[in-house]
């Protein structure tokens, strides 16, 4: 019993040392939108960044990167999904002041296909290029 009290005192700690540091990370990061406060923001990003080690900013690059290949992946899913919900709800019938539309969506569908395609691959040659660099330095 005394065990599971441990736990949750640790963890409602740990909850409110969390939210004060959000809170006073909210605070002091406000942006004001001048030119002025936007290169001050600038400066304080480049500055966290280069206070962190090696390890840090390659693991910084994969979250990074990692996020823009899942967005990548969900355009290619909403692109294909998409066009089978359009077909499943028969809209071009249904609302034919959308056909034009339609119609223009599915001719630069194939260049959002390869658009991505790039993009992905990119992304997973460059992860390749820093997990080599990490491994062999």
């Amino acid at each position: 019993m005394k065990t599971i009290n441990y736990i949750i005192a640790y963890l409602s700690r740990i909850f409110s040392e969390l939210s004060d540091k959000i809170a006073n990370f909210i605070d002091s990061n406000t942006i004001n939108f001048t030119i002025d406060g936007i290169f001050g923001s600038i400066d304080n990003f480049k500055e966290n960044i280069s206070h962190l080690s090696n390890e840090q900013l390659f693991s910084l690059i994969h979250v990074l990167f990692f996020t823009a290949l899942i967005i990548a992946v969900f355009n290619l899913a909403v692109v294909f999904y998409g066009d089978s919900l359009i077909i499943l709800l028969d809209i071009e019938n249904r609302f034919p002041s959308l056909a034009k539309i339609i119609k223009l969506r599915r001719k630069f569908q194939q260049y959002y296909f390869g658009l991505n395609l790039i993009i992905i691959f990119s992304i997973l040659f460059v992860l390749l290029y820093f997990n080599f660099f990490v491994l062999f330095s």
